[in-house]
C-alpha cells in the first residue's frame, strides 16, 4: 500500500507531466487564427513545372503592366488576371501596379491607343486561371492563398514567402458572405 506522501508526489509529477505537454501543444485557436489570416494573402502563382520560384516586386508590376518581361529561360511572361472589380483584382492592382479600378481601365485604354500594348488576359473564374496557369509555359497569375491547388505554386516575392509575417500582399477587407464581387459603383 503507497504511503499519501508518495500519491501525492505521483499526482504532482503527474500534473507536471501534463504540464509540460499541454505547453508543448500548438495553441489550435492561433494556429486557425494565422490559416484564417493567410487566406487574405494575395499570391503570384506559376505553373508547378515552371523553375520561377522568386520574382522582384518589379518584375510583378512590369509582367501586368504589360511591359516585356521574361523568365530565365528566356520565355515571355503571359500576365493573366482575374475579372475586373472582384475583391482579388482591386487588391492586387492597387498593391502592385498603385492603381484602383478606374484608374487601372485607363491605364489599358491608353496603352492600347499609344503603345499598343495588349490586355493582359482576363480569366472569368479562379478554376479556370488555376488549370491555365497550370499548362500554360510562362503564365502568371494572382489569387487567394487559399485558392491554390496542385498543378500551381506560389512565387516568393522580393524572395518572401507568402506565409512568412513579413509578407505585405493582402485583401484589406474579405467578408466570408461576399460573392468576390465589389458591390457595383
Amino acid at each position: 500500500m503507497m504511503s499519501s506522501r508518495i500519491k501525492t508526489l505521483l499526482r504532482v509529477a503527474q500534473a507536471s507531466f501534463f504540464c509540460a505537454l499541454w505547453s508543448l501543444a500548438p495553441d489550435t485557436h492561433e494556429a486557425r487564427a494565422d490559416a484564417a489570416d493567410l487566406r487574405h494573402n494575395i499570391v503570384v502563382i506559376v505553373s508547378a513545372a515552371s523553375n520561377t520560384q522568386t520574382l522582384t516586386f518589379t518584375d510583378v508590376r512590369n509582367i501586368f503592366m504589360g511591359l516585356p518581361t521574361y523568365a530565365a529561360n528566356g520565355e515571355p511572361y503571359v500576365p493573366l488576371v482575374q475579372a475586373a472589380k472582384t475583391f482579388v483584382r482591386v487588391a492586387f492592382d492597387a498593391q502592385f501596379l498603385g492603381l484602383d479600378p478606374e484608374a487601372a481601365g485607363r491605364y489599358w485604354v491608353d496603352q492600347r491607343i499609344r503603345a499598343r500594348r495588349s490586355l493582359p488576359r482576363t480569366i472569368p473564374s479562379v478554376e479556370l486561371l488555376r488549370r491555365v496557369v497550370a499548362a500554360m509555359p510562362g503564365a502568371v497569375g494572382y489569387l487567394r492563398a487559399d485558392e491554390l491547388r496542385p498543378g500551381i505554386v506560389p512565387v516568393r516575392i522580393d524572395g518572401v514567402d507568402f506565409r512568412s509575417p513579413e509578407y505585405r500582399y493582402r485583401i484589406a477587407r474579405l467578408q466570408s458572405s461576399d460573392s468576390g464581387q465589389l458591390a457595383a459603383r
